[in-house]
Protein backbone atom coordinates (compact mmCIF):
# COMPACT_ATOMS: atom_id res chain seq x y z
CA UNK A 1 0.00 0.00 0.00
CA UNK A 2 1.86 3.69 -0.92
CA UNK A 3 0.29 5.07 1.73
CA UNK A 4 1.31 2.78 4.06
CA UNK A 5 4.70 3.10 2.66
CA UNK A 6 5.22 7.34 2.46
CA UNK A 7 3.53 6.89 6.09
CA UNK A 8 6.08 4.34 7.96
CA UNK A 9 8.47 3.71 5.80
CA UNK A 10 9.50 0.44 3.73
CA UNK A 11 11.27 -1.62 6.77
CA UNK A 12 8.39 -0.56 9.00
CA UNK A 13 5.64 -0.84 6.92
CA UNK A 14 6.87 -4.46 5.58
CA UNK A 15 7.45 -5.32 9.34
CA UNK A 16 3.64 -4.23 10.23
CA UNK A 17 2.41 -6.99 7.12
CA UNK A 18 4.64 -9.44 8.47
CA UNK A 19 3.24 -9.66 12.18
CA UNK A 20 -0.42 -10.45 11.20
CA UNK A 21 0.93 -14.09 11.97
CA UNK A 22 3.15 -14.46 15.41
CA UNK A 23 6.43 -14.45 14.11
CA UNK A 24 10.04 -14.24 15.48
CA UNK A 25 12.59 -11.69 15.71
CA UNK A 26 15.15 -14.02 13.91
CA UNK A 27 12.28 -15.00 11.19
CA UNK A 28 11.43 -11.22 10.75
CA UNK A 29 15.13 -10.55 10.19
CA UNK A 30 15.70 -13.53 7.40
CA UNK A 31 11.90 -12.79 5.52
CA UNK A 32 12.41 -8.85 5.56
CA UNK A 33 16.33 -9.21 4.89
CA UNK A 34 17.42 -7.09 7.55
CA UNK A 35 19.59 -7.10 10.85
CA UNK A 36 18.02 -8.43 14.48
CA UNK A 37 19.17 -5.30 15.63
CA UNK A 38 17.30 -3.46 12.58
CA UNK A 39 14.33 -5.53 13.41
CA UNK A 40 14.24 -4.89 17.00
CA UNK A 41 14.82 -1.48 16.99
CA UNK A 42 11.07 -1.37 14.94
CA UNK A 43 9.70 -3.73 17.44
CA UNK A 44 10.52 -1.47 20.19
CA UNK A 45 9.08 1.65 18.06
CA UNK A 46 6.00 -0.40 17.46
CA UNK A 47 5.60 -1.39 21.03
CA UNK A 48 5.59 1.88 22.60
CA UNK A 49 2.80 2.55 20.20
CA UNK A 50 0.95 -0.08 21.34
CA UNK A 51 0.89 -1.63 17.71
CA UNK A 52 1.77 -5.08 18.65
CA UNK A 53 2.19 -7.51 21.75
CA UNK A 54 4.86 -10.25 22.73
CA UNK A 55 4.72 -13.58 23.49
CA UNK A 56 7.81 -16.03 24.54
CA UNK A 57 7.90 -19.67 23.69
CA UNK A 58 10.56 -21.06 24.99
CA UNK A 59 13.93 -19.28 24.06
CA UNK A 60 12.16 -17.19 21.69
CA UNK A 61 10.06 -14.11 21.76
CA UNK A 62 7.08 -13.84 19.43
CA UNK A 63 5.71 -10.69 18.14
CA UNK A 64 1.58 -10.27 16.72
CA UNK A 65 -0.33 -7.36 15.74
CA UNK A 66 -2.38 -6.42 18.50
CA UNK A 67 -5.87 -4.90 18.10
CA UNK A 68 -4.95 -1.17 17.38
CA UNK A 69 -2.33 -2.48 14.87
CA UNK A 70 -4.86 -4.79 13.27
CA UNK A 71 -6.91 -1.82 12.44
CA UNK A 72 -4.51 0.50 11.36
CA UNK A 73 -3.63 -2.31 8.98
CA UNK A 74 -7.61 -2.43 7.53
CA UNK A 75 -7.62 1.30 8.11
CA UNK A 76 -5.56 1.03 5.08
CA UNK A 77 -7.15 -1.46 3.89
CA UNK A 78 -4.69 -4.85 4.03
CA UNK A 79 -5.92 -8.05 4.17
CA UNK A 80 -5.71 -10.45 7.50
Amino acid sequence: NDVMLKLFGKNRANLLYALIQPTSTKHLALKLNLTSGAISQQLNLLKEANLITSERRGRSVYYLLNEKGKQLLHLFNVSQ
